[in-house]
């Protein structure tokens, strides 16, 4: 006993280094990661759906991002991040020894948890005055509708990328332009503008509303691109 008593020091010294290997390999890591996904939220609710919901969108009179927290993976990262804070003295509590716990089902598993596993996305859209929350693995509404939906949440994430200003526009090819109906292909090219893209649109055939037209044909094996041939449009579009 007296041997064991004497050793004790040594043994809460063995004990302090292995918490601490443990806090720079796993602790750490789990705090940083739920520290930026909390920032991650704070940018999508503050700055993301700022643009979003000045976009008017067939009957959508707004749309918004929210994030759907992961509360049990959340949790066990929180655990595992306490753990930094232990030392030998406190090794044998029981919330402590749940937080290693935790940490060793993960160990045990081999499982890893990547930023995307923190939560799911749901759209919020007010519809006429009637909120509606849909899954964007689903299909949103009608397929035009959804597809004008799902490019401007694309534009919108490529527009937080870039610098913003009016020097720096991106060329952004949008192909089967024709499956967009009419009253949103407007809206369309008004949010390109107002956010420094420069649309080029592909349809097998002309639509109303663009300033400018090229049209492909084959000719003996070639492919030729003509400028001259007029399309009739009611209203003209311009970016700048």
């Amino acid at each position: 006993m007296e041997d064991e008593i004497a050793c004790i020091q040594d043994k809460e010294k063995s004990i302090d280094g292995l918490l601490g290997s443990i806090s720079t390999q796993f602790a750490n890591p789990a705090y940083n990661l739920r520290k930026r996904y909390e920032e991650f939220k704070t940018f999508v609710y503050n700055r993301f759906n700022e643009s979003l919901a000045k976009t008017k969108i067939s009957n959508i009179e707004s749309l918004r991002i929210e994030l759907v927290d992961n509360k049990k993976v959340l949790y066990e990262l929180e655990r595992i991040a306490s753990i930094e804070n232990l030392n030998a003295q406190l090794s044998f509590e029981f919330e402590s020894a749940e937080d290693l716990k935790i940490l060793n089902q993960y160990l045990d598993s081999g499982k890893s948890v990547d930023f995307e596993n923190l939560f799911d996305i749901e759209l919020v859209l007010d519809v006429k005055g009637t909120m509606k929350r849909v899954d964007l693995k689903e299909q949103v509404e009608s397929d035009g509708t959804d597809r004008m939906i799902r490019l401007v949440i694309v534009m919108s994430i490529i527009n937080r990328l870039a610098i913003s200003s009016e020097d720096n526009k991106i060329a952004l090819f949008i192909d089967e332009i024709g499956t967009i109906d009419e009253h949103n292909r407007p809206q369309l090219v008004q949010f390109c503008k107002e956010h420094n893209f420069i649309p080029i649109f592909a349809a097998p055939q002309p639509y109303d509303g663009f300033s400018k037209y090229y049209f492909i044909f084959r000719s003996k094996g070639k492919i030729n691109l003509n400028d001259k041939q007029h399309a009739v449009r009611r209203e003209e579009l311009r970016i700048d």
